[in-house]
């Protein structure tokens, strides 16, 4: 069995049917490319739409659902990044704020109504925790290797 191309896509929130994505959102995540397509869910066809077998894909089904849950999990990942970034911006900006007696929000309204550099960071991070979720992937796949398999480089053994 080939084993099938794993990259990292940007999936729209608003075409993923499992884990829990919100419209309008991009997601970095483990996909299959299959005759030039990307397929972040292998559980469909080509179109996203229709039910096909693993093997149309060169994988098994446990494959398919681990790719499932990794994407899962990458989905909930940039939800918490989200959460995480905004909080942070919040309470530094409010520290500035009351370190400097400022009265008024104006200035930080302004400042950050621009929100491109938090897309960069959750993109980099979660395109990070895809690469190591496909590393892992691949891993998972080889076969394994007993430590009687194993020859020492020469020069070494």
């Amino acid at each position: 069995m080939k084993n099938p191309l794993i990259e990292v896509g940007q999936i729209a929130g608003d075409c993923i049917d499992y884990g829990d994505p919100k419209p309008g959102l991009h997601y970095q995540l483990v996909t299959v490319t299959h005759d030039y397509t990307c397929i972040h869910d292998p559980r469909r066809d080509e179109s996203g739409i229709h039910d096909t077998d693993p093997s149309s894909y060169s994988m098994t089904g446990s494959e398919v659902e681990a790719i499932i849950n990794i994407n899962s999990h990458l989905i909930d990942l940039h939800h918490k990044l989200a959460e995480f970034l905004e909080n942070i911006e919040n309470e530094t900006v409010s520290k500035i704020q009351q370190t400097l007696g400022v009265k008024s929000g104006d200035l930080a309204s302004h400042f950050f109504s621009d929100d491109s550099w938090k897309f960069q960071i959750e993109q980099t991070i979660g395109e990070k925790m895809a690469q190591y979720g496909i590393r892992e992937f691949e891993n998972m796949r080889e076969p394994s290797v007993t430590p009687t398999q194993r020859v020492a480089p020469p020069g070494l053994g």
